[in-house]
């Protein structure tokens, strides 16, 4: 929770407007869906994709919205693919504009470094706040010869001290993201990140509150799942492309075809009555969900 002021009601109204577009987007998708404009209902959701790249660097609360709207826009075109006559025209076209041209969601980074920038901005312009801080800092620091350190410092100077801190976190999470490690590994290392912070210099504390330290696992844990919906997508064409081209699905997941992120593995692939399935094979750690993808296959009648 971020206090009063940091993040500011014109923050707040920009995430709420691209919500409610986001949403009367999705509307409109569903409904041309159902009117048979299916090639017009995918654009509607990739300029839901589009418009959240905006908002995805605006603090940390503005990353999650562009997270969840992409999700949302990926779940709209599963809709949309499991009600469209199999198209090898339109598949072409989704395949390159969500592959090539808008690519998947952006990674946790620069949101984070946003926050922060605004947070000592805030604390600069209200140094009532940032006195408060300083008395709550002090009231638990039982090293006398911190607590004189802490007094000796000037308020600019020791804003810099906590930035610096709090910006060393983000290094190592950002280390941790970009690795080559499993997604498992990868939550324990941000949770020992999380537990670590602060143990060495209690200065983070003027920050505590205005910057996320203990929600950075949760923060990946949803990238990953909406890489998971943006794979699972692409895997999706191309089985779709295979119908269109054979008239049956293929009987094995598609060699080379995107990855369940969360096991690093190919998707699981299961012929369902309707269509198929592609199944993540690791769980979501936090969520405690293992995540499904259900597409159905209508009458190819109308491919070209």
């Amino acid at each position: 929770m971020h206090p009063q002021g940091i993040f500011n009601s014109t923050h707040f109204n920009i995430c709420a407007e691209f919500r409610q577009i986001a949403f009367l987007l999705e509307v409109d998708a569903l409904t041309l869906t159902f009117d048979g404009d299916c090639r017009a209902a995918l654009e509607r959701c990739l300029s839901i994709r589009r418009m959240m790249y905006h908002i995805a660097d605006e603090h940390d609360i503005g990353y999650l919205v562009s997270l969840q709207r992409h999700e949302q826009a990926f779940y709209c075109i599963q809709q949309i693919l499991s009600s469209m006559p199999v198209d090898r025209e339109t598949l072409t076209w989704l395949q390159g504009q969500i592959s090539t041209v808008q690519g998947p969601p952006p990674p946790l980074g620069r949101a984070f470094e946003i926050t922060l920038e605004d947070a000592i901005k805030h604390l600069r312009a209200h140094p009532e706040d940032l006195e408060i801080r300083k008395e709550g800092l002090l009231d638990i620091i039982e090293d006398e010869s911190l607590r004189q350190e802490i007094l000796s410092l000037t308020d600019d100077e020791l804003l810099e001290r906590a930035k610096e801190l709090y910006k060393k976190f983000l290094s190592s999470v950002n280390r941790v993201i970009g690795s080559d490690i499993p997604y498992q590994q990868k939550h324990l290392q941000l949770k020992q990140l999380e537990d670590e912070f602060g143990d060495d210099d209690p200065i983070f504390i003027i920050l505590f509150g205005y910057v996320p330290t203990n929600n950075v696992a949760r923060h990946n844990d949803i990238y990953v799942r909406t890489i998971a919906e943006y794979n699972a997508i692409r895997a999706a064409i191309e089985i779709y492309l295979i119908n269109a081209e054979t008239g049956q699905l293929p009987e094995t997941f598609p060699p080379h075809s995107p990855e369940d992120p969360f096991s690093g593995q190919d998707f699981e692939y299961e012929f369902t009555s309707q269509g198929f399935v592609l199944r993540c094979r690791e769980k979501e750690i936090d969520a405690d969900m293992l995540w499904e993808f259900e597409f159905k296959i209508q009458s190819n009648a109308e491919n070209n």
